[in-house]
């Protein structure tokens, strides 16, 4: 028998212990049913590699606290955006309920309408043009507007409405009376199309009225045609009630009197938008179905089905009830606010000169009654044939809706369950303000069916054969290179990162689009921001393991990443050069951005083994480091510049918080003095009670400070900033480009974005003692770290878990046979054990074959 000293005895059964605790009880799996909740204002659907998205986000205005004026001609509007062409085609109101109001309408009473015509109107950074009683807006910038003095009763008709034709961009309404130093914004109802809003609500102003209206037209070379603009006083409109989202379905409700009226919304497919409508309780009146669409309408009586043409986008039209049509009429106010009972129109009509309403008479829509409508799209270059009209067609059943809702759920159900299980989402050490710890996890798996849905799929129109990872899908932001305007070089990145979990051979095609537009100077057309674009690549391959790949992109990336460190600087707009900063402009977070991304291209050197190369960055890296010092210090001690000018000696943005980024480089590249000064900057602007601790609020400025402080040592300041960014993010409700210093933070920017959805994910990773920017996991000595389950890695699963005093980490799962060990740690049981440090890290590595 062999006896062991008692230390040891213990020390081995501790291990043990440890172990199986560890291991023993396996986070369970996400689902639908976790993440499903209320919410006040539309939440956004679509779907992997699907050019749909419902209810895309529509301007810069998404206050859900705002209470719109609903129209009461709409009822639980479909608002889809489809991609195809060089832009996303925004289709408002693709499909409502419309309630009649048979009689003399009294409720109704309309005001001035205000013409659109060539000569009363001065215009503004537009190119203004009338014509068919319209006004096309045309911005030479990010925007413009024509503006013309009206006189109103606002007594007698206080809304203003405004319709722009189907397919518009987004745009502004603002009054001025002379009296006020700016102009009162008004926001509108709608996010696309036609719109109403309560200016006497919105200004206080009473009695008749003479004040300046101004319609802004959003995006610059992007036309908005504004169709109608007239006064009224509306009827009592139906009450819109709290949304239920899941990720396959949103459920809307509109309150009709004494009725109450449900809108399920969900994609059977890629290709297809399907909403069930459902009287629950009540008699509503006389409904049909409308819709707006930006070109011509074609109803097919002996087939049920209504084709719906443009120039970019074609859709079927089926209803799961005997419909009658109705006809296509010009889409203005005042026909939309009509009490008269619609008459039939011919079958097949043209479209009005700027798009127009559809409507169907529907029969049997008695309570309790189901109206299924299914909308399947087509690219404008195709043409849907007779199976496509066969499969429209068997969609729009109650049976085929209802088995497509539990399809979608269990997909969905598949696809999150394989996002990494963070196990603890309670924020400590800093003020919860009320957010607990279920609300966390649901904005964490929420941030990951944004990513899962993020992608489009290869585009033939735009001469794009590879997938996009969007800068944020519904937001259609579309500031990208020409083949490509989705994809954001920063943004866009962002979301490739965490993806590269679960879909790195998706993420290595979208690369190669991206990296494929790099022209032969290393120019990048598009907006061009913070490259991380070799850290991204690094990051796919070490989850593909494609090194072959690696290899091909690696030449274009290097003339990207050479032209990016000679341009350190915003260049905007899209398709040109032209510079929003002048060229001799040096931005501190470039420069920085620019040295971290010349790492990681020396690590793709050498695992390409090309010693040379490595060198090249090793130098480059080195004097882009001193070139830091040099343009950004004044003196060792500050104060810092967020921008600098070498040839005027012009500085901007004084020791403000965006300046702390800086810390990432750590003493190994930053001198110490200068190191300092940044920490005393960080100690000046930490409060753990202000939105993100009083730092910037965007993930490209978090993650940098929160590795910053790790690498100074600065263990609990970063635990408290891991902590206030996970509680922040979580209180905003919508992740954004950035947001607010309010309290609680208000979105801000493009959103939604994958910044704000990074934020979500990285700091309920970096909570639970998880940093994953290298591809493969690092584990940190967080204090209070539980650990994290199911972490991808070339398609097997790890689990990191730590004990309860946060001493030892161990490691389980199938991915342990391709890993090494890391040193001081030993097999125990069926995993490997070992001591980690407060603020140490475990930086996991691949075993050698």
């Amino acid at each position: 028998m062999r006896y062991f000293p008692l230390p040891l005895l213990l020390i081995a059964l501790l291990s043990e212990l440890a172990s199986s605790a560890a291991t023993a009880a396996p986070a369970p799996p996400p689902t639908c049913a976790l993440l499903r909740e209320q919410t006040a204002s539309p939440r956004w659907l679509s779907l992997p590699g699907s050019r749909l998205v419902v209810n895309p986000f529509s301007g810069k205005n998404s206050d859900p606290a705002a209470a719109p004026l609903a129209l009461p001609e709409q009822l639980l509007a479909l608002d889809v955006a489809y991609y195809a062409g060089p832009a996303a085609t925004s289709l408002p109101a693709l499909c409502f309920l419309q309630q009649l109001r048979p009689g003399s309408g009294a409720a109704v009473v309309p005001g001035p309408r205000i013409p659109l015509v060539e000569g009363g109107w001065s215009t503004e950074g537009v190119e203004a043009r009338f014509a068919n009683g319209a006004a096309r807006l045309t911005p030479a910038d990010a925007y413009g507007a024509i503006t013309r003095s009206v006189t109103v009763d606002l007594d007698r008709t206080p809304t203003l409405l405004v319709q722009c034709s189907p397919g518009s961009p987004a745009f502004d309404l603002k009054v001025n009376d002379g009296t006020q130093p700016v102009d009162t914004f008004l926001r509108p109802t709608h996010r696309f199309g036609a719109s109403a809003v309560d200016v006497a609500a919105a200004t206080g102003w009473h009695g008749v009225r003479t004040f300046l209206l101004r319609l802004f037209a959003l995006g610059k070379g992007r036309p908005t045609t504004f169709t109608s603009v007239q006064f009224a006083a509306l009827p009592g409109a139906a009450a819109a009630l709290p949304e239920t989202w899941m990720p396959g379905s949103v459920t809307a409700r509109a309150q009709v009197g004494a009725a109450e009226i449900a809108g399920t919304t969900q994609m059977p497919d890629v290709n297809t938008v399907s909403v069930r409508y459902r009287v629950e309780q009540g008699q509503p009146g006389p409904l049909v179905l409308a819709g707006t669409f930006p070109g011509a309408a074609k109803w097919d009586g002996r087939t049920q089905t209504l084709l719906l043409q443009s120039e970019r986008c074609h859709a079927i039209v089926t209803v799961s009830r005997p419909a009658r049509w109705l006809g296509l009429r010009a889409a203005a106010p005042d026909w939309l606010l009509s009490t008269a009972e619609p008459q039939g129109g011919p079958p097949g009509e043209s479209a009005p000169p700027h798009g127009g309403i559809w409507r169907l008479a529907v029969s049997g829509l008695a309570p309790g009654a189901d109206l299924v409508v299914t909308v399947r799209f087509f690219p404008g270059t195709g043409t849907p044939g007779p199976a496509a009209l066969a499969a429209a067609r068997a969609s729009a059943t109650e049976a085929a809706f209802a088995a497509a809702l539990a399809r979608g759920e269990a997909e969905w159900n598949r696809r999150i369950a394989r996002a990494p299980r963070p196990l603890d989402f309670t924020v400590r050490p800093v003020s919860p303000k009320g957010v607990t710890a279920a609300q966390v996890e649901r904005a964490y798996y929420r941030a990951w069916v944004f990513f899962l849905a993020d992608s489009l799929p290869p585009m033939p129109e735009n001469s794009f054969p590879f997938p996009q990872f969007c800068a944020g899908k519904p937001s259609l932001w579309d500031g990208g290179a020409p083949h490509s305007e989705a994809t954001a070089e920063w943004d866009s990145a962002m979301a490739m990162q965490a993806l590269a979990l679960l879909d790195p051979i998706g993420v290595q095609r979208a690369l190669e689009g991206l990296l494929g537009q790099v022209e032969a100077d290393g120019y990048l057309p598009g907006e061009l921001l913070p490259a991380v674009l070799a850290q991204t690549l690094w990051m796919d391959t070490v989850q593909s393991g494609d090194t072959a790949a690696l290899r091909r992109l690696y030449p274009a990336l290097k003339r990207f990443l050479i032209w990016r460190i000679a341009s350190p600087r915003w260049v905007y707009p899209n398709k040109s050069r032209a510079d929003v900063k002048p060229a001799t402009i040096k931005s501190n977070e470039f420069v920085l951005h620019e040295i971290v991304e010349m790492q990681y291209a020396e690590r793709i050197a050498n695992e390409l083994a090309m010693p040379e190369e490595a060198r090249f960055w090793r130098e480059q890296r080195q004097a882009a480091s001193s070139d830091f010092v040099r343009w950004f210090w004044q003196t060792p001690d500050g104060p810092v510049s967020e921008e600098m000018d070498p040839v005027s000696g012009w500085r901007g943005g004084l020791d403000i918080p965006w300046v702390l980024k800086g810390l990432q480089l750590g003493g190994d590249l930053l001198p110490e003095r200068e190191g300092k000064s940044l920490l005393a900057i960080f100690d000046r602007t930490f409060a753990p009670a202000k939105a993100f601790g009083g730092v910037q609020n965007r993930f490209g400025d978090i993650e940098p400070v929160f590795l910053g402080l790790l690498s100074y040592g600065r263990i609990a300041e970063a635990r408290q900033l891991a902590a206030a960014a996970l509680r922040d993010v979580t209180r905003a409700r919508e992740y954004s480009e950035q947001y607010s210093s309010a309290d609680p933070p208000r979105p801000d920017g493009v959103r939604p974005s994958s910044f704000g959805a990074r934020v979500a994910i990285d700091s309920a990773l970096w909570h639970n003692g998880l940093i994953l920017d290298q591809g493969l996991p690092v584990i940190i000595g967080m204090p209070g770290a539980a650990g994290v389950d199911n972490i991808p890695v070339r398609g097997e699963m790890l689990s990191v878990r730590f004990n309860e005093r946060g001493t030892s980490v161990t490691l389980s799962g199938t991915a342990l046979h391709s890993l090494a060990m890391p040193a001081g740690f030993h097999r125990a049981g069926a995993g490997w054990t070992g001591p980690i440090q407060e603020g140490g890290r475990i930086a996991l590595a691949f075993a050698a074959h």
